[in-house]
């Protein structure tokens, strides 16, 4: 027995930090029968920068729960100095009888008290604690797909380890505020304790999804990489990241072009002249009007195994149906054929015809099923009166920050609504930080029936958007706090300086507000001929592109300049002051913002490098665009270490949209290099 076991005495008063434990269901509180904080029946885990307690796992345990275990330990140590030590059930019985024992999983003490993991509900964790012992168990879930493969790919549910983040998070004051060690805040305490009590929880929402770019690697060397993406994954799962139940969003039919158009050219779209596929495979849209398109997905729908929730997104960009029997479908009738192409009509009536009649053929293979889908581009508003939608159907609402009439339209018909937006695709590196806006939709979709949220996606600016995530992070299962308490216990983490901080966060607030990127695909045509607005006129100038996905970064030398950035960093040296020398983490966390605007400028500056080179094709220009897309790389390769930005995600993305970042991307802006 270790030493810090033999220390332990019977279980004495303890007055210290202690949890208040209720019932709860479904993440909503109930009254219950608890001790006073600080009585006389609390249950301690520390006192006074010891262990007073052991968890004990079972023989065979989950290795998501044991992690959840590890991260709990290691952290009450960081606090109090004290670490608890982890025992099989096993080697448990030798304990003095007064020692805390916190069992966690399915230990034989857990079974016997009923407390079962398989028999709980998706999503639920119980905790039990009364005399010297604390119950705990959870439905651990984790489902990887056929095209991936471990945490955190697929998705990962981990009740075990909500329960023992709400301790830390509750008692312990401890907050995750973006991935790795300096992100996660750990105050010092001398003790910590549970109060008598139980909780059984479930999250409200259905799904709490926080795209992070994890399916390819995040950093360029594989042993950061592998770091850069446990950290990443433990940040969203201790927020609450995770599913009930397989409900999927996504464009759905994005292979149909590769598997059918050879034998079923009649399942796509007609685009009169212009030939099939249109853009690019994955982006063909189906010709709804054709009833052997339903049959087909029928056919799928039994393959996968006739599952409550399926999903039918149509596939993202433009290139929409013409067929004379589609446009029969169209409210409005007689719309333009360019505009329609284009993703310039208005298709949500044929949209909702398709899924009505997609609904009938299913329900009679699966009378539960449930359709999810978007609302998004043409089909983006809600139904005319004259066609309802009779579908069950989950929408996922791709909304701007202020469509609040959108999601009102479609929560009268929809069987539930999805927040799906693409809210941090607007920033690039820059600190675009509409908090306000984000905040103030998030609660009203909240507060207006949202059963889910899926963010698209964390691409990991965290040295400029940390505040950004974070917040969304916690409205996920805390809806109930405040603009203010969020933005407070985010710049808490700065110690002295949290003042300048807040400031900081306001001053791009302003910013941000000012700037008001619009949304691609919203159709705000009041934004985009606002004069006032310096993103919107540099569109209409021709100076960026107009889509939002690599507007942004062309967007950074006309909006990002050095008397934007000036104000901010004074701030920083403000709030460095204010910390003086003694509270290093609180510097190096304000060191972390100002590599983020580092990060900013180095984007900003080979953007620039690349626009020259446009300009003008000599030499000179692509000597000094190669080479500072090389130095960009190296410095991109150091920031990711700390997670100022995940480098390769951002690069990447770059790639995606052929950014003139770097030379492979030259030939696509057709550059004439000849005789250099």
């Amino acid at each position: 027995m270790s030493v810090a076991l033999q220390q332990m005495g019977t279980q004495t008063r303890f007055l210290g930090l202690v949890l208040r434990l209720s019932v709860a269901i479904c993440g909503c509180a109930l009254a219950g029968p608890l001790a006073a904080k600080g009585g006389e029946g609390s249950i301690p885990l520390v006192r006074e920068g010891k262990a007073a307690s052991v968890v004990v796992l079972p023989q065979q345990v989950n290795p998501l729960v044991e992690q959840a275990v590890q991260t709990f330990v290691k952290t009450v140590a960081a606090s109090t100095g004290a670490e608890i030590p982890v025992l099989r059930e096993d080697t448990a019985a030798g304990v003095d009888a007064g020692v805390t024992r916190l069992f966690v999983g399915s230990c034989q003490a857990n079974l016997a008290l009923g407390l079962d993991p398989a028999t709980l509900p998706l999503e639920t964790y119980r905790l039990l604690a009364r005399g010297n012992a604390i119950h705990l168990v959870g439905a651990e879930q984790h489902q990887a797909r056929a095209d991936e493969s471990g945490r955190p790919y697929g998705w990962v549910s981990r009740p075990t380890l909500w329960a023992l983040a709400q301790i830390l998070e509750e008692e312990l004051q401890v907050r995750w505020l973006w991935p790795g060690e300096l992100g996660t805040v750990i105050p010092r305490h001398a003790s910590l304790a549970i109060e008598p009590g139980e909780k059984t929880y479930q999250p409200r929402l259905l799904l709490r999804s926080l795209r992070i770019a994890a399916s390819r690697p995040l950093a360029s060397l594989p042993e950061l990489d592998a770091r850069v993406k446990e950290e990443a994954g433990v940040w969203a799962e201790v927020h609450g990241a995770g599913r009930r139940g397989d409900i999927r969003f996504g464009h759905a039919f994005s292979k149909w072009w590769e598997r059918y158009s050879r034998r079923h050219p009649d399942y796509f779209a007609y685009l009169g002249k212009i030939k099939q596929p249109y853009l690019k495979p994955a982006s063909v849209k189906l010709r709804l009007s054709n009833p052997k398109v339903i049959e087909q997905i029928a056919e799928e729908y039994i393959a996968e195994g006739k599952p409550k929730y399926f999903n039918v997104c149509p596939n993202d960009g433009s290139g929409f149906d013409i067929h004379p029997d589609t446009l029969a479908w169209d409210i409005p009738a007689n719309q333009n054929p360019k505009d329609i192409i284009s993703a310039r009509g208005e298709l949500t009536a044929r949209y909702v015809k398709f899924w009505n009649l997609l609904y009938k053929r299913l329900v009679q293979i699966n009378p539960e099923v449930i359709l999810t889908t978007y609302a998004y581009s043409s089909y983006r508003n809600p139904p005319p009166a004259e066609r309802p939608l009779e579908a069950k159907a989950y929408i996922g609402i791709v909304a701007s920050t202020d469509s609040y009439e959108l999601w009102e339209g479609w929560a009268k018909q929809a069987e539930g609504l999805f927040l799906r937006p693409n809210w941090w695709h607007l920033g690039a590196d820059a600190p675009y930080l509409p908090l306000r806006e984000t905040y103030d939709y998030v609660s009203f979709a909240n507060r207006h029936g949202m059963k889910g949220i899926d963010m698209d996606s964390v691409i990991g600016y965290w040295g400029t958007q940390a505040a950004n995530y974070y917040l969304v992070a916690r409205l996920m299962t805390r809806p109930e706090l405040s603009l203010d308490e969020v933005l407070g216990e985010f710049t808490s983490a700065f110690g002295k300086g949290a003042p300048k901080i807040r400031e900081y966060l306001d001053y791009w607030q302003k910013v941000t507000s000012r700037y008001d990127y619009p949304i691609n695909g919203a159709k705000d045509f009041k934004r985009l001929n606002d004069p006032n607005n310096p993103y919107t006129t540099l569109v209409r100038e021709g100076k960026i592109p107009g889509s939002i996905l690599n507007g942004a970064k062309y967007a950074l030398p006309y909006l990002y300049g050095d008397e934007v950035l000036a104000p901010a960093e004074q701030l920083l040296d403000e709030a460095e002051a204010l910390i003086g020398r003694d509270d290093k983490q609180a510097r190096e966390r304000v060191a972390f913002l100002r590599k983020g605007l580092l990060s900013l400028r180095a984007t900003r500056e080979q953007v620039a490098l690349g626009q020259r080179l446009k300009a003008e094709a000599t030499p000179e220009a692509l000597a000094a665009f190669r080479e500072g897309s090389a130095r960009l790389d190296e410095l991109r390769e150091q920031w990711s270490r700390e997670h100022v930005l995940w480098g390769a995600a951002a690069t990447r993305h770059e790639n995606a949209y052929k950014v003139l970042i770097r030379p492979e991307n030259i030939g696509f802006h057709k550059i004439n290099l000849d005789g250099m």
